[in-house]
């Protein structure tokens, strides 16, 4: 083979390594603005740890003549979708537990979701390691009154509690 066409054999190999590379980070980018514009264009729910305070201002100010009224709660192992419960408010708490067994880390998703169906925004992804308890994960919401379900995708054990503020 010529020098010349060795040449011309690492510059092709180099623009076809630099276009795939284009096109990931095109395709991250994309990610990233979608990311962006869900959590901008949803501005209702709210999230906080264990510790934490909600983070939208709507629900700490709350009179004192109103308090938050469990709704149901429901326990398992590995995938559920639970029994539908009726939601009579506007503003719904959930609160998800999870555990794992020796050696085992796992992430479960654990979301509200409507009868009817619908978006009503991202659910919670609690991580777990061994025996360990997962980090509890708490959301806020403002809803309609409706009726309601939660839809668990776990491997591990897993607990929930909805309530209700009126």
């Amino acid at each position: 083979m010529r020098k010349e066409d060795k040449q011309v054999e690492k510059k092709k190999s180099w623009i076809e390594r630099h276009r795939t590379l284009s096109i990931i980070l095109g395709v991250l980018l994309i990610f990233i603005a979608i990311g962006w514009f869900i959590n901008n264009n949803f501005p209702s729910e709210q999230t906080q740890t264990n510790s934490g305070q909600p983070l939208n201002n709507d629900i700490s100010q709350q009179t004192a003549s109103e308090s938050w009224h469990n709704v149901t709660s429901f326990d398992g192992k590995g995938n559920e979708n639970t029994e539908s419960f009726m939601i009579k408010g506007s503003k719904v708490r959930i609160t998800a537990r999870t555990w794992g067994s020796p050696g085992v880390g796992s992430v479960s998703g654990i979301r509200l979701e409507k009868d009817t169906g619908g978006y009503i925004g991202t659910g919670l992804s609690i991580s777990t390691q061994g025996y360990d308890e997962g980090n509890s994960e708490t959301i806020y919401r403002n809803l309609k009154s409706g009726n309601y379900y939660i839809g668990v995708i776990s491997g591990i054990e897993w607990e929930v509690r909805v309530e209700e503020y009126y």
